[in-house]
């Protein structure tokens, strides 16, 4: 029996080995119609050193909320291209929700009503980063910091506040008040918002921030939606946002689009269609339906930003007890990877990336994803991390050789 175990043991070890070079090698961009070229252009210029920004947000879901994923790609860009800052950070845990283990943010408030862009019935507005937080209250405080050990290096020179055009203003205080000079936004950037922006003499790991003004006479409350971290004009500033269960229809709202349209981006990478995959009626033609519906929104309001679409990877769900394999995931991801190529958009086919049909198993087997088999382990996203960010310099590197987009 014994000789049995350690013979099966070393099967799986060779077949896993070989299922990760497999990985490897799928990693691939789709992009026939070479919409990425903007973007590998602004690559090229920051190699070179130029004084320029590239801007990418990452929306979606409870994969990028965690930070893990975004957060790896994130620190990949900053080590080869230059690092602008962390971009926009968001305060998760005041609205009772999980927060990246890279910074926090915290009141002493405790009276906080929020809301997210996957409820219908919504307490406050809405942000570029999916989530709003109001308070009635009259003294008001945030206190941001990056955390010294997973947030070293991203000490910050610039911090931009987002907020309802009517909630109350804020200034440095503490540690902060005397190395910051506050700028109060005088008109409305985009539905509604401010965007007030706090200049530090020198790089700072943390910024404390309280209102002096009071509210007016029969005010319903004051509205934040989240900071934004910034350092030097040139590299890359990498925005990531995601919300817990979030689908393309959460994100598909007007108002939201174009406060998302405040953050500039060059390159929107979408990162969705886990939680749809698990609806009892899927239909690939209602789901393709509410991501075109999505993407046309996008291409209106943004129509110079480029966009990246990503497929889910494969996932398990719990059926009678016993976990089973999600199959509505390649249909999703087939789905995402036809419309991409209509629409002339670049894609990352995750799931084909990750191993395709059945590919949960491995992960599972590997210690790579979580124990309910729908999200993953910190490595195994990471390793998600790689592939992606591997199959962008990839392409990046192979269009420089056809076009000589290289000097």
């Amino acid at each position: 029996m014994t000789k049995w175990i350690l013979y099966v043991s070393v099967i799986f070890a060779l077949w896993s080995n070989n299922a990760h070079a497999q990985l490897q090698h799928k990693a691939q961009l789709i992009d026939p119609h070479h919409s990425m070229d903007k973007i590998w252009k602004k690559l090229d210029a920051l190699r070179r050193c130029e004084e320029t920004t590239l801007t990418i947000v990452h929306l979606g879901d409870s994969h990028i909320q965690a930070g893990y994923l975004s957060g790896e790609v994130m620190r990949r860009f900053h080590r080869g291209f230059g690092n602008a800052g962390r971009g926009l950070i968001l305060p998760l845990k005041l609205s009772h929700s999980n927060e990246p283990f890279d910074y926090y943010i915290s009141s002493h408030l405790r009276n906080w009503t929020s809301s997210k862009s996957t409820q219908h019935h919504k307490k406050t507005k809405i942000g570029p980063g999916g989530i709003g937080l109001m308070t009635k209250s009259k003294p008001i405080n945030f206190n941001l910091c990056v955390t010294p050990i997973h947030g070293a290096g991203y000490e910050f020179d610039k911090v931009l506040m987002y907020r309802d055009q009517n909630a109350l203003p804020l200034v440095a205080t503490g540690r902060s008040k005397g190395n910051v000079i506050t700028k109060h936004a005088l008109s409305i950037e985009a539905e509604d918002m401010k965007v007030d922006t706090f200049y530090f003499d020198k790089p700072s790991d943390t910024l404390q921030l309280i209102n002096v003004a009071r509210g007016k006479p029969n005010f319903k409350g004051n509205i934040y939606y989240g900071f934004s971290l910034q350092k030097g004009d040139r590299g890359v500033l990498y925005h990531s946002m995601g919300v817990n269960g979030a689908m393309f229809i959460n994100y598909t709202d007007e108002d939201f689009i174009r406060r998302l349209s405040v953050l500039k981006p060059d390159l929107l990478i979408v990162s969705m269609g886990t939680n749809e995959s698990f609806g009892r009626r899927f239909s690939e033609h209602d789901f393709g339906w509410q991501a075109n519906t999505f993407l046309d929104l996008i291409k209106h309001y943004l129509p110079q930003t480029t966009i990246l679409l990503t497929t889910p990877p494969e996932c398990y769900k719990r059926i009678h007890r016993r976990y089973v394999r999600n199959e509505n995931t390649e249909r999703v991801a087939k789905t995402l990877v036809n419309i991409a190529h209509k629409r002339d958009i670049a894609c990352f086919d995750l799931f084909a990336a990750t191993g395709g049909k059945g590919s949960s198993l491995w992960w599972y087997k590997n210690h790579l994803m979580a124990r309910r088999r729908i999200h993953f382990t910190v490595e195994g996203y990471t390793k998600q991390a790689d592939l992606l960010f591997e199959s962008m310099m990839n392409s990046y590197k192979l269009r420089s050789k056809e076009d000589g987009l290289l000097h």
